[in-house]
């Protein structure tokens, strides 16, 4: 039976054992109930721009790349789970980061299907499997043989690039010609231990130590980094080797071989980076709605008071997660960003709301997180008792872009500034006015958080017709012009 990654049965129809991509028609398993450090990546993966996957266990398909998505063609029968691709899948749920290099992979659309597949795990906060993420990417086909001479082409498809051979402890005997060719070493030169003057000097002890352990084990497998002559820089190989023995039993000699995985190392390294922010982003979203809990909870008067103004934080927190979906770094526009907010809270009273400034103004995914639910705290504060609650009264927002901060020390002035104000009028003020009006948790956000977090310069006055909101903080340095 197909699970969920919270270890409950999958929501939806199930699928059989013999499948485990749906058809392109059938939707992802559905998100209700999931943490949101897991919903914060579905919702990345999505946006990623090469063939990504995140898969739960039993499996299921939690969410898939675009790039991905192409590569699917609509088939009802669903697309045949491959057995080595389904250990491999296992031991990412498991914890392990695993490689499958040149693997045949069924596509039904028939646009490719050998990929270089990295598998990897995403983790809670306490280091618990989540789901594992599925990088995929095509494996770039190889020159062909020469086809004048049958014998050479068997030999070469079934020899990897370099070749060598080595006497019973270790010592190189022969070098093929690859080899010479790669490293600009003579055969003479690689002789003995020769060999070793190419390999980075960080991964020399690792050679030495594969050497003393071949034996004992009955091969020789490592992966070293190796200074190619052409220009100079190491790429990283995997030297495997085999032991060949004598009448009489004895180790005579080791054959080996040296193959470039240098690419493959890269994406490797390309999926560890992708599952590092993709664990860097989840964990600080959980943060983030930790405190919007703790602070709800405190101000609120019922358990309806609470779940009410939580879901509507949660909601402006989705908003802004997803804009910045749309971003491999998770940036989004200050312009969008406000749109949103005001789509949520004055419809219907447009007329009463003047925005203008500059769009494009991107900013940082920490920030994106926080200014969205400071806009939400203004915005919802002008429905309730403000601009927005008064037909005659109005909401003035207005932005602009500094070269320099105004108020930042000399050695930020230097970085671009968005400037903010927020501003309400006509609105008739009461007497004694209610403590929810001074602005609570969005007032706590606007002078705390914001200079805290992102190094802003904040005001927050209530004014004798309504509040005056001024925000300058730092934006991205590709947003330094004005749009």
């Amino acid at each position: 039976m197909t699970v969920d990654p919270l270890g409950g049965p999958a929501r939806g129809p199930p699928k059989s054992e013999a499948k485990w991509l749906p058809p392109v028609e059938t939707p992802p398993t559905r998100s209700d109930g999931w943490p949101p450090n897991l919903l914060g990546a579905s919702a990345i993966t999505r946006s990623l721009a090469f063939p990504a996957l995140l898969v739960g266990r039993g499996p299921s398909l939690l969410a898939m790349s675009t790039p991905f998505h192409r590569l699917l063609a609509p088939d009802p029968e669903g697309t045949p789970f491959p057995a080595p691709f389904a250990a491999a899948l296992t031991r990412a749920l498991g914890g392990e980061t695993v490689l499958l290099p040149n693997f045949s992979f069924p596509v039904p659309s028939g646009a490719g299907g050998r990929f270089d597949i990295s598998l990897g795990p995403l983790r809670d906060e306490a280091d618990a499997v989540l789901a594992a993420f599925v990088l995929l990417l095509p494996t770039r086909s190889e020159p062909s043989s020469r086809p004048e001479d049958p014998a050479f082409r068997t030999v070469a498809e079934g020899v990897p690039l370099l070749v060598w051979r080595a006497s019973a402890d270790g010592r190189w005997s022969w070098a093929g010609p690859q080899w010479t060719r790669f490293t600009g070493q003579t055969e003479t030169e690689s002789l003995g231990e020769g060999w070793l003057a190419p390999v980075h000097p960080e991964d020399r002890p690792a050679a030495l130590r594969a050497w003393e352990e071949a034996a004992a084990a009955g091969r020789l497998e490592v992966e070293l980094r190796i200074r190619r002559a052409a220009d100079g820089r190491h790429a990283w190989h995997m030297i495997r080797a085999a032991p060949l023995y004598d009448e009489a039993g004895a180790l005579a000699e080791w054959v080996g071989t040296t193959t470039d995985i240098h690419e493959m190392k890269q994406r490797q390294q390309l999926q560890d980076l992708v599952v590092s922010e993709l664990q860097h982003r989840t964990r600080n979203l959980l943060a983030l709605v930790r405190s919007l809990a703790r602070k709800t909870l405190s101000a609120s008067r019922s358990t309806e008071v609470f779940e009410r103004d939580f879901h509507r934080r949660l909601d402006a927190l989705a908003r802004a997660q997803a804009l910045a979906s749309r971003s491999p770094e998770g940036h989004a526009a200050f312009d969008q960003i406000l749109a949103a907010e005001l789509a949520a809270h004055a419809h219907g009273r447009s007329a009463q709301v003047e925005t203008g400034g500059p769009s494009g103004i991107m900013l940082g995914a920490n920030a994106v997180q926080i200014l969205a639910l400071v806009l939400h705290e203004l915005a919802t504060n002008a429905v309730k008792h403000g601009a927005l609650s008064q037909p005659a009264a109005r909401l003035t927002i207005r932005w602009r872009l500094h070269p320099q901060g105004t108020h930042s020390p000399p050695a930020e002035s230097e970085a671009a500034h968005l400037k903010v104000e927020w501003r309400e009028s006509g609105v008739r003020m009461p007497q004694d006015p209610a403590p929810s009006r001074d602005g609570g948790y969005g007032r706590e956000l606007i002078e705390r958080a914001l200079p805290y977090q992102l190094g802003a310069c904040t005001s927050f006055t209530l004014g004798p017709d309504g509040v005056r909101c001024t925000i300058e903080l730092p934006v991205l340095p590709q947003a330094a012009e004005p749009a």
